[in-house]
């Protein structure tokens, strides 16, 4: 049985329960969950190509499930859910405490990927090209630093984009206005260095907003949610729809959707994506995305030397996809990106492993739990040895492996170029919507920032935010705390 969207809950459940996994997963810690759980299914859908038995699976399984017991009874966590996909049949599917395996979560940088993959259908079509320049399509950055950024380095982070919104997220209006604004007043940095930001992806599916004349957010739900049977995505961080003028609707301008970090999921949905990925860009026969293209979106781009030291990742990036492990050779052999509401949804390709994991937690403190649970699965589910080459996908039709002809072999000079190490992108990371932060949480963390004293102390700072919340009574940071927060963080006074 090969994995629809919408029908993979009755089988994992099944699996799910045979192998007696938990039932409450963590929500603060949710991505420590997601990968640690990972790693256990990997192990059990081994047991379908004879290596380990159903015992040593079950066995497996029982080691995820007591981990994540333990951060559940530790209070690391307070709820997850985990999906697995073994050859593209359902080996488990169990959620733990606060979530449910149906339940539509915020998956916020997780988004991202979808989001290129949709981009890259255009590029297909000839559309677009990875090499055209934003002003070639988008003239309001044609005397701005970036006028001759390209779409690729848009994709890969290298563009110099903003790390945050000016002004915040919009609430009302266009994409097209949006991308005015961000010419008009972003701060750009020199292209070339790896600077992750949320603003690139959003121009760059404005860029195809322009090419297609077509609204992004109808872009992708024809050629990505519908053939994929993504019932139940959604971008939710999106303008009001009732403030896009008719002229802008007739100039195939759609509301402002936060493509990088604003669409809604389920664990289902995401398998689905994920589960096309590994087959070569095809899913239930309908081809969604090229061979050419997909190799070209999982060949090394860049690196983010911010998450080089971080458990079970080398920090490269393709297009919009984290390349975690690679082999000898360079081939991709595990592509995820995580959401910083603690989503982590992965594919092991070496091992025809898809993996989502669903928290309500900050996505850095669950990396290590997701680790333990990777690792252990890949212990008991080898590699199939399929993949040999760099960059190689699966073709579905053949089974076989090969490599088409890519836009470059290695990196740029640019690559060598890193960017400062600094605690804004954790800070950023905090700011990417709502997660459960709380009052005394943000004080601690502006208070181990190198410069946490003066931010304190500094007029129409955070002190005013300080006193702000110190009027909350439940001292959770509010969404519109954090469009606040990430105004600081863009005025430079992170810096």
């Amino acid at each position: 049985m090969r994995l629809r969207a919408g029908d993979v809950g009755a089988v994992g459940l099944g699996m799910a329960r045979l192998c007696a996994l938990p039932d409450s997963w963590i929500r603060g810690w949710s991505l420590l969950g997601m990968l640690f759980v990972s790693l256990i299914f990997s192990g059990m859908a081994i047991a379908d190509v004879g290596v380990p038995g159903r015992a040593d699976r079950a066995a497996t399984l029982g080691a995820v499930e007591s981990m994540m017991q333990d951060a559940v009874r530790s209070g690391q966590v307070r709820g997850a859910s985990l999906l697995l996909l073994h050859h593209g049949d359902v080996i488990f599917k169990e959620a733990v405490g606060n979530l449910n395996v149906d339940q539509r979560v915020r998956i916020a940088s997780s988004s991202k990927p979808l989001a290129a993959v949709a981009i890259m259908t255009l590029v297909d079509d000839g559309v677009l090209s990875l090499d055209d320049p934003v002003s070639k399509l988008l003239p309001e950055f044609a005397n701005s630093k970036v006028a001759s950024v390209t779409l690729e380095q848009l994709l890969s982070h290298t563009a110099g984009m903003p790390e945050s919104y000016p002004g915040g997220r919009p609430k009302s209006g266009t994409l097209a206005d949006f991308s005015r604004r961000i010419a008009s007043r972003g701060s750009f940095d020199e292209p070339g260095r790896f600077k992750y930001s949320g603003v690139g992806i959003d121009i760059a599916c404005r860029m195809a907003e322009a090419a297609s004349g077509v609204p992004f957010e109808s872009l992708i739900e024809k050629r990505l949610w519908e053939p994929l049977g993504m019932t139940h995505t959604s971008f939710t961080l999106a303008a009001d729809p009732s403030t896009v003028t008719p002229e802008s609707l007739s100039k195939g301008e759609g509301r402002y959707v936060s493509c990088g970090g604003g669409m809604s999921s389920t664990l289902d949905d995401m398998a689905a994506f994920y589960q096309m990925i590994l087959q070569g860009g095809t899913y239930q026969g309908k081809r969604i995305l090229s061979s050419t293209s997909l190799h070209e979106m999982l060949e090394k781009h860049a690196v983010n030397p911010r998450r080089e030291d971080e458990p079970n990742t080398t920090g490269e990036y393709g297009l919009a996809f984290y390349r975690d492990r690679v082999g000898p050779d360079g081939a991709p052999l595990t592509i995820s990106h995580g959401g910083s509401f603690g989503t982590m949804p992965w594919a092991d390709l070496d091992r025809d492993l898809v993996g989502v994991f669903f928290s309500e937690a900050r996505l850095r403190r669950v990396l290590p739990l997701i680790a333990n649970i990777q690792n252990t699965v890949r212990e008991a589910v080898p590699a199939s040895g399929a993949v040999q080459g760099r960059g190689q996908v699966r073709e579905p039709d053949t089974g076989d492996w090969s490599r088409p002809a890519t836009r470059r072999e290695a990196l740029d000079s640019r690559e060598g170029a890193e960017p400062r190490r600094d605690p804004r992108a954790v800070f950023m990371r905090m700011s990417e919507g709502r997660p459960s932060v709380s009052r005394a949480e943000f004080r601690d963390f502006v208070a181990n920032l190198p410069i946490g004293e003066r931010l304190q102390e500094r007029p129409g700072g955070v002190d005013r935010l300080f006193r702000r919340l110190d009027e909350n009574q439940d001292g959770q940071l509010t969404l519109e705390e954090y469009e606040q927060i990430q105004d600081l963080g863009h005025r430079g006074r992170m810096r």
